[in-house]
């Protein structure tokens, strides 16, 4: 009996695992670039170096949002960026420090 209880509590173990695992992959297929990123003018225009300090439309194009986004729009673009680029998941940290960067001047209200 002890035995049968261990086999199942591994057999459920491993479909959480694997159900995580394709949950994962599901919501990842659903993710599109923004469309920023697919735009040759803004890739020709903006192919070199970040603005330092970084301005509020050079932080609207990190996160692939128009201008004036709601705070709302900011923070799921941003989530979603971060999901993939995190350096724990083998992103960036430099483009991950961009995100962070970006998400905090648009979210910053003394800025125009």
């Amino acid at each position: 009996m002890a035995h049968f209880l261990i086999i199942a509590g591994l057999a459920v173990y491993g479909g959480s695992v694997v159900a995580k695992t394709v949950l994962r992959k599901v919501r990842m297929r659903g993710l599109h670039p923004p469309e920023a990123i697919n735009n040759p003018s803004i890739i020709h225009k903006y192919k070199y170096a970040f603005d330092d300090p970084m301005t509020r439309k050079e932080a609207s194009l990190i996160l692939g949002l128009p201008k004036g986004a709601t705070e709302t729009e900011i923070m799921q673009a941003y989530k979603v960026l971060i999901s993939l680029n995190h350096p724990d998941k083998g992103g960036s940290g430099y483009m991950a420090m961009k995100i962070n960067q970006a998400k905090e001047v648009l979210l910053s209200k003394d800025k125009p």
